[in-house]
């Protein structure tokens, strides 16, 4: 399968491994943190664990690499994932949970040409618990376990008079945000001659966090020539 050019120019991505969701069947991508610097865990054909990873092998530019979350998405020229098991004959056992090759964009023969893209977006938590109230809470429990709240308690959770001996906070309200914002800037020229080509791109990508007033906010800059 192949990741089409515009999915990466187009989409509002921090790292490559966001694109490849839903743009290649059989392919699971997962975030399990909410923290905006954790990388998506990438599986393909079932995510054998040969190499203690469980992800597929990535080559970038005929090179062996960890991972490509670090690479900027505006750099990527082509993105090809080896699905079948033909590919453990080329590159051996490793390939045994699949192979995403990724080829790095270079300069081409011609004019100058200066490239400019932009775009922002939020991001939002896909689902969150609707919370009940104090009093609706201490109810519930009353009619599950009779007698944990006296009717003098209940009254008070009813009536909030004293916030402090009867709190009621929702504190997923609190505490996650309702939408987050996010950004990717991209600015390039390339061109060359017969002889000497050159491409060189300033990227600037970044995402705030899901949680109010939190150290999480993640911001990336690159330069690549």
């Amino acid at each position: 399968s192949t990741v089409s050019p515009q999915i990466l120019e187009k989409g509002i991505y921090t790292n490559p491994s966001q694109a490849l969701s839903g743009s290649v069947p059989g392919l699971k991508v997962s975030l399990t943190s909410g923290n905006p610097t954790s990388s998506p865990k990438v599986i393909l054909r079932g995510g054998t664990e040969f190499d203690g990873s469980g992800g597929p092998l990535v080559i970038v530019d005929g090179q062996l690499r960890d991972n490509f979350d670090d690479i900027n998405p505006q750099d990527i020229a082509s993105m090809d994932v080896l699905k079948d098991a033909g590919a453990t004959a080329i590159y051996g056992a490793r390939a045994s949970n699949g192979v995403i090759l990724i080829t790095t964009k270079r300069g081409k023969e011609g004019k100058p040409v200066v490239s400019f893209n932009a775009s922002a977006g939020f991001s939002q938590p896909t689902r969150l618990p609707k919370m009940t109230n104090s009093y609706e809470y201490a109810t519930m429990l009353n009619e599950v376990l009779p007698g944990s709240f006296s009717d003098e308690q209940l009254e008070g959770f009813r009536t909030h008079a004293n916030p402090w001996k009867y709190p009621d906070t929702d504190w997923f309200d609190e505490i996650v945000k309702g939408a987050s914002p996010l950004y990717r800037a991209d600015i390039g020229v390339s061109g060359g001659t017969e002889k000497v080509k050159y491409y060189a791109n300033f990227g600037a990508n970044g995402e705030d966090g899901l949680y109010r007033n939190s150290a999480n906010r993640y911001d990336q800059y690159s330069l690549r020539t």
